[in-house]
C-alpha cells in the first residue's frame, strides 16, 4: 500500500509539473543582475491588496480496519448470555508540502498586472508611416502609440519596460578609476613624478568628497536601443526607430538620444558591478518615472541639490567634471605641452559662448555651438597679442549676440571671458596655468534628453 501511495504522489507532482510548463510555454527566460524588492512588494501590494506569502499543499490517507463476533449461547431456564469481541485498527497518514513565494514570482504577477507606458511593437509589424505628414496626423488624433506619443504622456509615477545599454554615469566612473589608480599608488608611488603625484592628490580629494555625496548609490545613465527624440510641431516626441526609418530621407526629423537615469543601490545587484555597468552591455529595465516628461539634463550626484544654495552650480559643475574629466584620461598621453595649450583655448571659447547664454538665461542652439566651435578652431591658433585674443573672444560673442538679439555689457562680457579662461586652466595671455584643465567637450554625444526614473530591476 505504501508502494501505490508513493507512484500515486509522484505522479501527482510529475503532472503538476507538466501542466506549470505548458502554462509557461512561450514566457521569457528572465535572469536578473539587479532588483529592489521593497519596489516590487510595494507596487504589487498596492495593485492586488493582500501579498501571498506562503503556499501550503497537504495530503492526507486514513486507513481503518474493524473486526467484529458475536457469540450467543443458551442455557437452561430461559437465560441467554451474549459475549461480543471487536478489534479496530486506525491508521492516518498526512503529507504537508509548504513552498515560500519567492520575488521572482512576485515580479512576474507584477509584469502580468501592470502595463508599462513604453511598449515596443512586435517585431514582425511594419510602421504605419509613409510621410511625415501622416506622422503628424496620427500624433494629433493619439493614434501613433506604441510607434510614437509626445514626452508629456511619461507622467510621474508610470512604469516603463525598456532595452537599453546599461552605463554608468562619467561621474562615477571617474570615481572608480581614481580608486583604482590610488590603490596601484600606494604600491608603485614611482609610477608617477612628484607634480603628477601632487596634481593626482588634488583628484583624491575630490574623490573622497564625491564618495561622501553619492553615500552608497550608482548612478546610471542608460542609453535606449529603440527609440530616439524628435521635435515634431514644437513638441517633445519619443519615437521608434522603425517609424524613422520608414520616412523618407528628406522628412526625417533630427534625433536626440534617449537615456534612463536613475540612482541605484550598490547593496542590490545580484551580479559583479565591473561586469555590468562598465561593458555597455544591452538589459531590460523596469523603472518608475520620477520626473514628468523628458528633461534635458540630469545631476548624478542628488545630494548636491541639497548644497546647490550653499555652492550655487554645483550640479552643473559635477556633471560636467565626470566627461571632461573621462576625456582628459584618454587624450592626456598623447597630447604635448602646445597642443594642448591650444586645445585649452578652443575649450575656453566654446565656454565662452555658453557662459554668454547663460547669463541670458537660455541656451544655445546646436547649429549656433557649431558656428561658435568652428571659430574656436580658426582662433585657437591666434593669441599672440592681446589685440588678437580681443578679436577671437569678440567673433563668439557676436555669433550669440546675433542669435539672442541682445547685446552684452563690456564689464559683463569682460568677467565672462576671464572665467573662461580660468575654467580651462589658462591665464590672461592663453597660457597654460598650474590649475587642473578640462578637456574639450565631446562633439560625438549630440543633443540628449534624459527621463528621470526610479531603477526597480535590470534583467535579461
Amino acid at each position: 500500500m505504501a508502494t501505490l501511495r508513493g507512484q500515486f504522489s509522484s505522479w501527482r507532482a510529475r503532472l503538476r509539473v507538466r501542466k506549470a510548463l505548458k502554462q509557461s510555454r512561450g514566457a521569457e527566460r528572465r535572469e536578473f543582475v539587479y532588483l529592489d524588492e521593497v519596489s516590487v512588494y510595494s507596487l504589487i501590494t498596492s495593485r492586488l491588496g493582500a501579498l501571498t506569502a506562503e503556499l501550503t499543499d497537504s495530503q492526507s490517507a486514513t486507513l481503518t480496519t474493524e473486526t467484529g463476533a458475536d457469540v450467543e449461547i443458551a442455557l437452561p431456564h430461559a437465560v441467554k448470555a451474549k459475549a461480543t469481541s471487536k478489534v479496530q485498527g486506525s491508521r492516518t497518514r498526512a503529507t504537508q508540502v509548504l513552498r515560500k513565494a519567492t520575488v521572482q514570482s512576485t515580479f512576474k504577477q507584477l509584469l502580468e498586472v501592470e502595463e508599462p507606458i513604453i511598449a515596443p511593437p512586435p517585431l514582425e509589424e511594419s510602421a504605419p508611416f509613409v510621410s511625415l505628414a501622416s506622422m503628424k496626423s496620427d500624433l494629433q488624433r493619439n493614434r501613433g502609440e506604441p510607434w510614437l506619443f509626445e514626452s508629456s504622456r511619461l507622467g510621474r509615477g508610470e512604469l516603463v519596460e525598456v532595452l537599453v545599454e546599461v552605463a554608468v554615469d562619467p561621474v562615477y566612473r571617474v570615481s572608480s578609476i581614481v580608486d583604482a589608480m590610488s590603490e596601484l599608488l600606494d604600491e608603485y608611488p614611482a609610477m608617477l613624478s612628484p607634480a603628477q603625484r601632487a596634481q593626482f592628490e588634488q583628484a583624491r580629494i575630490m574623490n573622497r568628497i564625491l564618495d561622501k555625496f553619492m553615500v552608497g548609490l550608482v548612478p546610471l545613465r542608460c542609453r535606449v536601443v529603440d527609440y530616439r527624440c524628435v521635435e515634431i510641431d514644437g513638441k517633445e516626441v519619443v519615437v521608434h526607430l522603425r517609424a524613422l526609418e520608414g520616412l523618407p530621407p528628406a522628412e526625417r526629423p533630427s534625433t536626440k538620444e534617449l537615456f534612463i537615469v536613475g540612482v541605484t543601490d550598490e547593496q542590490l545587484y545580484w551580479k559583479d558591478l565591473r561586469r555590468i555597468l562598465f561593458s555597455d552591455s544591452r538589459f531590460t529595465v523596469l523603472c518608475r518615472i520620477d520626473r514628468q516628461g523628458v528633461r534635458t539634463s540630469w545631476t548624478p550626484v542628488k545630494l548636491a541639490d541639497v548644497l546647490d544654495v550653499a555652492i550655487p552650480d554645483l550640479p552643473g559643475q559635477m556633471e560636467a567634471m565626470g566627461q571632461s574629466a573621462l576625456e582628459a584620461m584618454a587624450s592626456a598621453t598623447s597630447i604635448t605641452s602646445s597642443s594642448r595649450a591650444e586645445r585649452q583655448r578652443r575649450v575656453a571659447l566654446e565656454e565662452y559662448g555658453r557662459l554668454l547664454a547663460a547669463n541670458k538665461a537660455t541656451a544655445l542652439s546646436e547649429s549656433v555651438l557649431s558656428a561658435i566651435r568652428v571659430a574656436a578652431e580658426i582662433g585657437a591658433s591666434q593669441f599672440q597679442s592681446v589685440d588678437q585674443r580681443r578679436a577671437v573672444f569678440h567673433e563668439v560673442r557676436m555669433i550669440v549676440e546675433n542669435d539672442l538679439g541682445v547685446s552684452f555689457d563690456q564689464t559683463v562680457a569682460a568677467d565672462l571671458r576671464s572665467g573662461s579662461l580660468a575654467s580651462a586652466g589658462l591665464t590672461a595671455d592663453g597660457s597654460l596655468s598650474t590649475a587642473p584643465v578640462l578637456a574639450p567637450p565631446s562633439q560625438n554625444n549630440g543633443p540628449r534628453r534624459f527621463i528621470d526614473t526610479e531603477i526597480i530591476a535590470i534583467y535579461w
